[in-house]
């Protein structure tokens, strides 16, 4: 068993299944003695959990028990009781059909890449099942809930004047309903909801909070006298934005957290992922601020002492709060924030941009389909290739494409960006031209 982008995601099947959960518990077990277990809404979350409860509890392990709960509050948690590890039962942001699994480590940080190695090789092991059954399970959702709300609460009040506004929120039927809401009416906003009853079926729409799926929520606000649009995918690391009817590309919700957290926070050093436009990285740098690129679900690796705020598409940590994506306290710093987001808007180019993704059965055509994309790149428009850790970047002076394997997903995921409207359609024509052989998109 091996870890993709920020845990293990799989559809539920005899591949993965509560036998699973029992094999993963007693790996874990091995490297930890009080373990923090939350999960998401889904169908099958609740049984899942309760059979990865019962393999540690078996295994002497002590468990914290949250319920459902969004995984940054599963974080806060790990650091809260200063526990060994956290566990988010959760597939975020993919398909109903999937579950999976993420592991938080120390501090509600998320594992490096040299201990996600050191617990693949113990999933290699056939280790023996203790049957001590001396673990205890001890509620915690209650008390968390209050201490976790209360906590973004003091944050907030103490950085930023509140200005009361008029919210529209969209939790895409997860476990975020449990919590934003309550925190924006504390902040003084009035709350409007939509897609807010939990179901792991997520009816109102798919979990991710991309602008194909949001849109028609965010055209909403009118009708609904709102001033804010907040999105949220299925477990809450993540948080999309609309302003006055405008769909805010996750871009501009980083710069304006960059805007944000300079004027308020300590650090001067801000993380991003490699699929966070160019002109992002430029705008921090034009603000006295210091830039790294990260590969997404690694970005915490670049931790230190000098770190002002990491962000990957729809995620924010800012190092004062926490060392987690946490899309309820991005969703709270921006309600009182809107003016940032305006003023990101006013300064940036404008940006069209998208990704398309290829569903595949076989991974192993992956590298063969992004070097077609390549070379039909190159032949068509002046470009230069660039072959980066995380996959191959091909760009010019006003555009660029990058090309990689899900970490997620069995999928091609294919970034493009542009500030001209005509060879963004260009670029996409080409792209899709070269790629509909393969799969459907």
């Amino acid at each position: 068993m091996r870890f993709g982008t920020a845990g293990i995601r799989k559809i539920v099947s005899e591949e993965f299944n509560e036998s699973t959960m029992d094999f993963i518990a007693t790996v874990l077990s091995r490297i930890s003695n009080t373990v923090v277990v939350g999960h998401d809404g889904r169908i099958h979350s609740d049984s899942l959990s309760r059979a990865f409860i019962s393999g540690l509890k078996r295994e002497g392990v002590d468990v914290m028990f949250l319920g459902l709960a969004p995984t940054p509050v599963i974080s806060f948690a790990v650091k809260y009781f200063g526990a060994d590890l956290g566990v988010a039962i959760t597939a975020s942001h993919n398909p109903a059909e999937y579950n999976g699994i993420k592991i938080i480590g120390k501090d509600g940080r998320d594992l490096r890449r040299d201990e996600e190695i050191e617990l693949e090789e113990l999933f290699q092991k056939k280790l023996q099942r203790k049957y001590l059954y001396t673990g205890r399970i001890i509620n915690a959702s209650e008390i968390i809930r209050e201490e976790y709300i209360e906590y973004v609460l003091r944050f907030v009040e103490k950085a930023f004047t509140v200005e009361p506004c008029r919210v529209l929120f969209d939790p895409a039927n997860g476990v975020t309903a449990l919590y934003t809401p309550k925190i924006l009416s504390e902040l003084g906003h009035t709350v409007i909801t939509v897609n807010s009853h939990i179901d792991g079926r997520f009816p109102g729409r798919t979990p991710e909070p991309s602008e194909h799926n949001i849109m028609k929520y965010i055209r909403l606000m009118k009708p609904t006298g709102t001033a804010l649009y907040i999105g949220q995918d299925g477990d809450g690391d993540r948080v999309a934005v609309g302003i006055m009817g405008r769909h805010i590309i996750e871009d501009y919700v980083t710069a304006a957290f960059i805007k944000i957290c300079s004027e308020k926070f300590s650090g001067s050093k801000v993380i991003m992922s490699p699929n966070i436009s160019p002109h992002v990285y430029e705008y921090a740098e034009s603000l006295g601020l210091r830039t790294e690129m990260r590969p997404l679900g690694y970005l915490h690796e670049g931790l230190s002492g000098d770190t002002l705020m990491a962000s990957e598409p729809w995620k924010i940590m800012i190092k004062d709060f926490g060392l987690w994506f946490d899309g309820i306290m991005s969703a709270a710093v921006l309600s009182v924030n809107i003016s940032a987001i305006e003023s990101v808007i006013n300064h940036l180019p404008k940006l069209y941009k998208t990704t398309i993704n290829i569903k595949l059965k076989d991974m192993s055509l992956a590298g063969k389909i992004i070097e077609n994309v390549v070379n039909t790149l190159k032949c068509s428009i002046k470009s230069y290739v660039k072959k980066e850790p995380w996959g191959i970047r091909v760009f010019s002076e006003n555009w660029w494409v990058l090309m990689r394997p899900s970490g997620t997903e069995p999928k091609v995921r294919i970034y493009i960006e542009s500030t001209s409207k005509e060879l963004f359609e260009r670029l996409t024509k080409i792209i899709r031209g070269v790629i509909n052989k393969w799969s459907t998109i």
